[in-house]
């Protein structure tokens, strides 16, 4: 794909992101204290939630472990097929403290998945934290504990979301012009 080819513009820079994960940092990590929680395991969805994983955990003043799955609802479409795969195996959950750590919530059908995986795995206590909170017209399965930031109904890319398998490395997080999810 030839990115000039599409019309694009800038919906989140990433210095505001950065900033809307220090403030969801700090607060995710006064309330792991206030609970008692000595050692935080951030789960982060591969690929798309690299980069906020690593904005929170810069932010966080708290023992961590970081482990990744790989779940897929997009394949290369614009679309989510409403129906997760989860690739790979869990890390060893029992008894942790988990914040599973996503992109985006677009159906709640991906995290709703691996929420249950989680605490099936035996998880003591399980948080999720989302990037983008789309707004959708039909019921979403699960909602986000944490949010960075409400959107609308259109398809995103850039920091760490892809474009049909391209652009997870832009800095901002992109929208396409005139084009809805």
């Amino acid at each position: 794909m030839n990115f000039s080819e599409e019309k694009f513009e800038i919906l989140l820079a990433n210095a505001e992101i950065s900033r809307r994960a220090g403030e969801l940092a700090a607060q995710i990590a006064r309330e792991a204290e206030s609970m008692g929680v000595r050692s935080l395991t951030v789960l982060w969805l591969a690929e798309g939630a690299a980069p906020f994983a690593e904005e929170l955990a810069r932010g966080m003043d708290i023992d961590m472990n970081f482990s990744s799955v790989r779940v897929s609802s997009y394949g290369n479409s614009r679309k989510s097929s409403g129906h997760p795969e989860i690739f790979g195996e869990f890390p060893d959950l029992r008894n942790a403290d988990v914040l599973v750590v996503d992109d985006i919530l677009d159906t709640g059908a991906t995290l709703r998945k691996v929420l249950d995986c989680v605490s099936a795995a035996g998880a003591r206590n399980v948080k999720s934290c989302v990037l983008l909170n789309k707004k959708i017209s039909t019921e979403k399965r699960a909602s986000a504990d944490y949010v960075g930031f409400e959107i609308e109904d259109a398809f995103v890319f850039g920091f760490g979301m892809d474009l049909e398998g391209d652009f997870r490395n832009l800095p901002h997080v992109m929208k396409l012009k005139g084009n809805s999810a």
